[in-house]
């Protein structure tokens, strides 16, 4: 238990003490109503109120509180001596206040103080009763023989009545032990549930039997982009979407979550993008069978999401890779033929200048079928990637330097590369790697006709190693989820087989390539491939 947590503990328990004494001086007015008839009890009631404000004001000084639970009981003890010689001394009906001082002495002090109260209480008990017993005090006895010339009959019931204070000591630290010990346990199972609550990656939601969330994790304030104080309270069918449904849409929402499979649903979280999250829910019953709420476990599911599109992906790639070999055989040959024979005629003059036009119109068209079967080639000839350790600013500085260097970039688009101190090493082949920056860059320029900034980025992160290519281009349009499909192309000019090519390559690799919009318009393309801790050959 942290400091915060043991200081507001304290602070509850010092009030309940305050709450108890209130309830100390009705009972004390009542019998000094009903049987001294005189005013004495009454200045004791005016003292535990001077007491009570005294300490409510200590309670705000910022004093140790520990040190204020001591004055308390010790005033206490001070007041109810006080009570005890005015009510009979050793024959005083209130010798009992002691025992429920020296029991809140347990609860409110650490272990072994109900026994320090209880010899504090003993001691003075005891002084007053000698005081009496010895005349220093005069005796407040209602009856009529006077206690105090019987002395055994005084030993007696001074010895007897010390002992139950000392018991009551005794016990009180006992439960208090007891309790302490309990009280431990529980903290120690509450924060270990908390602990695990938190660290679980699926968000988890405790709510009512009215549907108001009382509980949140970390993971559930992560997927909803919220945080716990703003979820506390809301009705959990609100924050999933659910309030627009009819009944037997919800009926049938709910009974998918509460089955082994769980219900899937769309999210709108805080920043307005929707997520795809898997639903279960359970109910919270008590012993009886009554619902006291429900338990909702959800997780993001969007990179399976991802993950499932890529596998979707893969196989209709793998499926388009098997029919290339196929059309490569029966269509170029032919083809060819064909290219041949034109160009045959051609030589001998076999067309007019009006059929030369429709000649270069076939033998554009030929060579574009040719780039288009080569391109199927490309992709499924792709070998496996030789294995050799690669710095990557080096390739990319080549790469770089080959493009100022040449009429493809021109004035009007300028190319900023930027890189740390750090070597960047990736093991695998330099030649296919070095394709895959050429396509992506390829596609940069392209898409900067009239000119614009292309900014290549290294850097390490963690254990992989990031290549981040971003235009100031059109941009990457709502089909971005389809760039990577063979054939498709958002150029006019482009049979859109080069980005296939590239993901296929830093996939063999073992990598991956990530695409995002960028900010003030174009796009950024990240290759990331795993880093090599070896230096380059």
């Amino acid at each position: 238990m942290n400091a915060t947590v043991r200081n507001r503990e304290l602070v509850r328990r010092l009030t309940w003490l305050m709450l108890i004494r209130l309830v100390l001086i009705s009972v004390v007015l009542a019998i000094g109503a009903l049987v001294f008839q005189e005013a004495g009890p009454y200045y004791v009631i005016a003292a535990f109120f001077a007491a009570t404000i005294a300490y409510t004001l200590l309670l705000k000084s910022g004093l140790d509180l520990g040190i204020q639970g001591y004055i308390q009981l010790i005033v206490e003890i001070a007041l109810i001596t006080f009570i005890v010689h005015m009510s009979g001394g050793v024959e005083s009906i209130f010798v009992g206040f002691y025992i429920i001082t020296i029991l809140c002495a347990s609860v409110l002090l650490p272990m072994g103080g109900g026994i320090v109260i209880a010899l504090l209480a003993s001691v003075s008990f005891g002084a007053v009763v000698a005081a009496e017993g010895l005349g220093l005090l005069q005796t407040t006895f209602h009856g009529v023989i006077n206690p105090y010339d019987d002395p055994p009959y005084v030993f007696f019931l001074l010895f007897y009545r010390i002992a139950i204070l000392f018991l009551a000591g005794f016990l009180s630290a006992d439960i208090s032990r007891r309790l302490r010990e309990a009280d431990m346990e529980i903290t120690k199972l509450k924060d270990l549930n908390e602990l695990i609550l938190r660290h679980i990656s699926s968000g988890l939601l405790t709510t009512n039997n009215t549907g108001q969330i009382i509980h949140a994790n970390r993971a559930a304030e992560r997927i909803l982009e919220s945080t716990r104080e703003n979820l506390l309270g809301k009705s959990w069918g609100s924050l999933f979407g659910l309030d627009g449904l009819g009944p037997d849409e919800l009926h049938g929402l709910v009974s998918r979550a509460q089955s082994s499979i769980g219900a899937e649903i769309d999210v709108v979280a805080r920043s307005g993008a929707a997520k795809p999250v898997g639903l279960s829910l359970s109910d919270i019953e008590d012993a009886d069978g009554s619902v006291l709420g429900q338990v909702i476990v959800f997780r993001d599911l969007t990179e399976i999401k991802k993950l499932e599109s890529r596998a979707r992906r893969s196989e209709r790639l793998s499926a388009v890779g098997e029919l290339a070999a196929g059309i490569a055989h029966e269509i170029r040959n032919p083809l060819a033929s064909i290219r041949g024979s034109i160009e045959v005629l051609k030589e001998r003059g076999m067309f007019n200048s009006k059929d030369e036009e429709l000649v270069k119109v076939i033998l554009k068209e030929s060579d574009r079928l040719n780039q288009i079967i080569q391109g199927f080639l490309d992709y499924v000839r792709t070998p496996p990637p030789t294995s050799r350790a690669v710095e990557i600013n080096d390739l990319v500085d080549e790469i770089v330097m080959l493009y100022k260097n040449s009429d493809k970039v021109g004035d009007l688009i300028r190319i900023e590369k930027r890189r740390g101190a750090e070597r960047l090493i990736v093991f695998g082949d330099g030649d296919q790697l070095k394709q895959v920056l050429l396509n992506l860059m390829d596609n940069a320029i392209e898409a900067m006709p009239d000119g614009g900034d292309m900014l290549v980025l290294c850097r390490g992160k963690g254990e992989t190693v990031e290549v981040e290519i971003s235009d100031t281009g059109g941009g990457i349009s709502a089909g971005e989820t389809r760039l990577f499909e063979p054939f498709y192309t958002t150029k006019s000019r482009g049979i859109g087989i080069g980005l296939t090519i590239a993901e296929r390559i830093v996939k063999n690799h073992d990598g991956r390539i990530d695409v995002r919009r960028r900010t003030g318009g174009g796009a950024v393309f990240i290759v990331v491939l795993p880093r090599h801790r070896t230096t380059p050959e």
